[in-house]
């Protein structure tokens, strides 16, 4: 592997660990949030409410990455052999990206469902 290619796995792996960080820094402060805004029967509903949205967010982001790092990969090896293939190539990337947004959609949904 040259050294461009190695630059930018690294940058996309210390990207992906801070969305993890990220993630895992706000479940610690959402949880006590909502558990003590809400009474001690419901507190656990809640902070599993949360934890499911900060999962659904942080490992959609994750996939998405995954996905869109081995679309991308092809897809510029593609793009050198043939560049009549980008509009099929762009749509292959899209759906790898929609990944992130559904995530982001459930975490949304789940989040406004907390006492």
């Amino acid at each position: 592997m040259n050294d461009r290619k190695k630059k930018f796995f690294l940058r996309l792996g210390l990207i992906q660990v801070l969305l993890v960080l990220v993630v895992s820094l706000s479940m610690n402060s959402i949880i006590p949030l909502v558990a003590a805004q809400t009474t001690e029967s419901s507190a656990s509903y809640a902070g599993f409410l949360a934890l499911g949205a900060a999962l659904a967010v942080g490992l959609g982001a994750i996939g998405s990455g995954i996905a869109i790092r081995t679309v991308g990969t092809a897809a510029i090896s593609a793009l050198t052999e043939r560049e009549s293939s980008f509009g099929r190539i762009l749509v292959l990337v899209v759906f790898a990206e929609t990944l992130a947004v559904y995530g982001f959609i459930i975490g949304i949904l789940l989040f406004s469902r907390l006492p």
